[in-house]
């Protein structure tokens, strides 16, 4: 025989064991499960009733936000965005200068990309 033929015959065998075992798939008891979903239950853990807000003031609104360190960053970021909505945005150079170098100072796409004047300046050369 040659090696051939003798890794089909292992491969066939491999098979007939594989096909015996899936064929005897042992299948726990019923009493089994339930034990298992018993077990489950009583390990969840339980929710405490939640109770209901008092409705005096606002209050009830602060805690359902998630307190002071919440209610102040919602208040920063709106007023941040009614200014920067109000403001033009020219005057927004005044905060963003410190931050980006101005438009006098920033490299152009030229610089960075010398061929791009080149294709700009309509040579063919």
């Amino acid at each position: 025989m040659t090696e051939r033929d003798e890794q089909i015959k292992d491969e066939a065998a491999l098979d007939a064991l594989f096909d015996a075992v899936r064929a005897d798939q042992p299948v726990p008891p019923a009493a089994l499960f339930e034990r298992v979903a018993q077990d489950a239950l009583r390990e969840m853990p339980q929710m405490a009733p939640m109770a209901s807000p008092k409705r005096r003031g606002l209050g009830w609104v602060l805690a359902a936000l998630g307190g002071w360190p919440t209610v102040t960053g919602l208040a920063t970021a709106t007023v941040a965005g009614v200014w920067l909505g109000y403001t033009e945005p020219g005057s927004l150079n005044a905060v963003t200068g410190a931050i980006w170098p101005s438009a006098d100072s920033a490299y152009g796409l030229g610089d960075l990309v010398p061929s791009y004047d080149y294709l700009l300046a309509g040579d063919d050369a």
